[in-house]
């Protein structure tokens, strides 16, 4: 396996990422969690496109600069995977919570959007520590 296997990988399972991290921004702006704070994103408001270009940023500058060359940035990057974790089980709890505890929202199809959102993010970024940081052996021989 060639240097750019491993790059080629990661490059493609960051860009699943933002896309599901933009996504889920997006998702939860069009659910009843957009009424819940007076600071809370409504959905095509400007708050709303400010934090899906933030995560753009975030995303697009450290992967840019893992391309040029500097492999420590990959760690930084893993920093930012965790968060998105935390993120998106913090989000899925939060969601479990307001409808045991408060209102009966349940019914409402974009929270279940928001909850696959958030579970597709958190796989992903789980996919993603694995495609980083364990090396794949040429070597590997699957044995039915």
């Amino acid at each position: 396996m060639n240097k750019s296997e491993p790059q080629k990988c990661v490059f493609i399972v960051t860009i699943i990422s933002c896309f599901l991290f933009c996504s889920m921004i997006i998702v939860i702006s069009l659910s009843p969690l957009a009424n819940l704070g007076k600071n809370s994103n409504q959905f095509n408001s400007i708050g709303m496109w400010l934090a899906v270009g933030l995560v753009l940023v975030l995303y697009v500058i450290p992967l840019m600069i893992y391309f040029l060359g500097n492999e420590f940035i990959k760690y930084i990057m893993a920093v930012l995977c965790l968060i998105g974790l935390l993120i998106s089980i913090g989000i899925t709890l939060f969601i479990v919570a307001i409808d045991h505890f408060g209102k009966d929202i349940s019914t409402e199809p974009t929270l279940l959007g928001s909850m696959i959102c958030c579970g597709l993010l958190f796989l992903t970024n789980i996919i993603w520590l694995i495609v980083a940081f364990v090396p794949i052996s040429k070597n590997i021989v699957l044995k039915n």
